[in-house]
């Protein structure tokens, strides 16, 4: 999960598409260009209904089905087993707890992760 660049880009990508994908249907602000909509919504796999408020590891699957190649595709077939996967997010979880806190003028929390406050 935190262990390889190329699969948090996967994921990131993922994950966008709940931010891009109402742009594409016009719900929120303004549509995306015509042109580049059908290259979005190729990028953007459908959800499993049936894990899409499941924390497990059925985000691995549609990873592998959005095109993971080479190193990525490694890791995300081992994490498609959910044992390697809370075994993998576990590890993960322990790292970020060690990576510093900041406090006061040295960090924040933002509302938006993409966002300065």
């Amino acid at each position: 999960m935190l262990k390889k660049k190329h699969l948090v880009v996967q994921t990131h990508k993922l994950h966008c598409c709940q931010f891009v994908l109402p742009r594409l249907f016009g719900s929120i602000g303004g549509l995306i260009d015509p042109g580049y909509a059908p290259e979005l919504l190729r990028q953007c796999p459908g959800k499993d209904p049936a894990t899409e408020f499941r924390f497990d590891s059925g985000l691995f699957a549609a990873v592998n089905a959005n095109r993971a190649d080479g190193e990525a595709a490694r890791i995300v077939d081992e994490l498609r087993d959910q044992g390697n996967f809370l075994a993998a997010f576990a590890r993960s979880v322990r790292r970020m707890g060690a990576v510093g806190l900041l406090t006061g003028n040295d960090g924040e929390i933002r509302r938006n992760c993409g966002v300065v406050n």
